[in-house]
């Protein structure tokens, strides 16, 4: 849940409590049900709704989705049945597909007017398609797709950047001087300097890309308003205590044999790009071990805690890697390490894996985690490789527009030159 998907209710027109607007958890049930209006079915302590998907114990938080439509589409879906007698619906779907654009109602006269501007045929209709562009109604989000070449059906989940410069070469925030007293540091916590390096023992094995895509950095207030700031319950049962209660409590609903459990399990790894299931992979999603909402503490920070969240998309920066500069070699290998290897002292990587360059610690720790667990080798080596194609992508664009702008420069002075 987040901050803002409660609701106050009242039950019964006594009681007062909060509930999810969106319906979850959903219920778990062997079978769907689509309910009789006439009937008034209605399942107890959930919101209202026509119907009620088949789901297991690990689909409580999971949209409405059809299996077929799901493994077609193979992005995120939230499905709805639509009863028959749903006119307003039905409404709102042909209203909605049927809407004209505001870029598409151009004036008629917009040609004659280029026309007589001097303009000749195809720049009038470049200038003509550029309007309509201006005027289309479009989001910042989907317009950085478009213009990037990105598919708009992938998924959607939110961003995070991973810092990767080398500590001489890094930008700190200052803290105000208001703020400065003579124990404290100079410059603003963050994760390269402060939060990665005394995270908990628990996490001891992680990478920052790991650490930084699945936990978010807060700060602890004792008198604070909002449940994800306050502090953690000294006596919270674990995600695993939970679970075994849950199952006590509601046996009619979740006698799910071991076998088909297992199986579902697996069926979650193996959908995913990656393999977030292994804790090797730097996609690992720690489900196993933090529910959403989790803290863990930072030491030597007691105000600051990491707060499980729902994984996000990383992004991080990677120099074009150029051979023939030692330099740019082992800016690019150094920064790979950072991000994707474990380390406490930024400073003693070199030594704690006897090596005197970081592309030897690199090729180290691929060959250790290959020998290990190859799948978590797979998922690092898929992502770099991602990488390196849209580096080369974007360097043969930039030479291909280099060469376009020369080539007018040439165009433009020949005509010069004939007139």
């Amino acid at each position: 849940h987040s901050k803002t998907c409660r609701r106050p209710v009242r039950v019964q027109n006594r009681m007062r409590t909060t509930r999810c607007r969106f319906g979850f958890p959903r219920p778990v049930l062997r079978r769907t049900l689509v309910l009789d209006e006439s009937k008034k079915y209605r399942i107890p302590g959930v919101t209202s709704r026509p119907y009620y998907l088949a789901r297991n114990p690990a689909e409580t938080h999971v949209n409405d989705y059809n299996s077929a439509i799901l493994l077609a589409w193979g992005a995120n879906i939230d499905v709805q049945f639509i009863p028959s007698n749903s006119k307003d619906v039905v409404n709102y779907i042909t209203a909605y597909t049927t809407k004209g654009e505001k870029a598409k109602r151009s004036d008629k006269g917009s040609l004659d007017k280029y026309a007589l501007q001097g303009m000749t045929k195809s720049k009038a209709i470049f200038q003509l398609g550029f309007e309509i562009c201006e005027r289309k109604e479009v989001g910042l989000l989907e317009l950085v797709d478009d213009l990037m070449g990105h598919e708009n059906f992938q998924f959607d989940m939110g961003h995070v950047f991973i810092p990767s410069d080398a500590k001489d070469k890094r930008l700190r925030m200052l803290v105000p001087k208001n703020q400065l007293k003579d124990d404290d540091l100079v410059y603003q916590t963050n994760w390269l300097d402060t939060y990665y390096p005394n995270r908990s023992v628990k996490l001891e094995k992680f990478s920052l890309y790991n650490i930084m895509i699945n936990f978010e950095v807060i700060t602890i207030q004792k008198d604070a308003k909002s449940r994800r700031n306050r502090v953690p319950s000294k006596d919270k049962k674990t995600k695993k205590n939970l679970g075994k209660k849950y199952a006590k409590n509601d046996d009619d609903e979740t006698e799910f044999e071991d076998d088909e459990s297992i199986e579902f399990e697996k069926d979650v790894e193996n959908s995913d790009q990656y393999h977030v299931r292994n804790p090797l992979s730097p996609f690992y999603d720690h489900a196993d071990k933090y529910e959403s909402g989790d803290k863990v503490e930072i030491q030597k920070f007691p105000t600051k805690w990491m707060r499980k969240m729902k994984q996000k998309v990383a992004r991080f920066f990677l120099p074009r890697l150029i051979w023939e500069d030692i330099v740019s070699v082992e800016d690019y290998y150094s920064r790979l390490v950072r991000v994707f290897v474990p380390w406490r002292n930024e400073e003693g990587i070199l030594e704690v894996y006897e090596k005197s360059t970081y592309a030897e610690v690199w090729k180290q720790y691929l060959e250790n985690l290959k020998n290990e667990d190859e799948r978590a080798w797979e998922d690092i080596t898929k992502l770099l490789a991602g990488y390196t194609k849209l580096q080369n992508e974007e360097a043969e664009l930039g030479e291909r527009m280099e060469q376009i702008k020369k080539a007018k420069e040439a165009l433009e002075v020949d005509e010069e030159v004939e007139e």
